[in-house]
């Protein structure tokens, strides 16, 4: 008698076990998937946000290299002038954003994904 009790205990305690591991699995997938989402969505609202501003810079660029073209009355000065002040940001983006840029996205990401391990 005191057999069969300790036998269907050790049953229980085996499907417990097991129901724990399903659900934690399970857990752990939707949790893969909600941050697959999220990644999925922020790429998106970079993406669109980018395109959105490089069309508008596009835009303002050529006005400016309009602009400085009839005031250098040389169209192609004007442009090349705009041209010019790219390379200038470019370089000076080399040698400054990349470690406040690194700092901006550990930190960013890191309040983000901790945030979501909180709730």
């Amino acid at each position: 008698m005191a057999f069969e009790k300790l036998t269907e205990n050790i049953k229980g305690v085996s499907e417990d076990a097991q129901q724990f591991a399903e659900s934690t699995i399970a857990y752990h997938k939707l949790d893969a998937f909600k941050k697959g989402m999220q990644a999925a969505i922020s790429i998106a609202r970079v993406t669109i946000f980018g395109v959105l501003m490089g069309t508008v810079f596009l835009f303002l660029s050529i006005a400016l290299a309009i602009y400085l073209g009839d005031v250098l009355e040389s169209p192609a000065l004007g442009y090349v002038a705009v041209s010019g002040i790219y390379v200038v940001v470019f370089i000076l983006s080399l040698f400054i954003l990349p470690k406040p840029l690194e700092r901006f996205i550990i930190t960013y990401f890191s309040t983000k994904y901790f945030r979501d391990n909180v709730e």
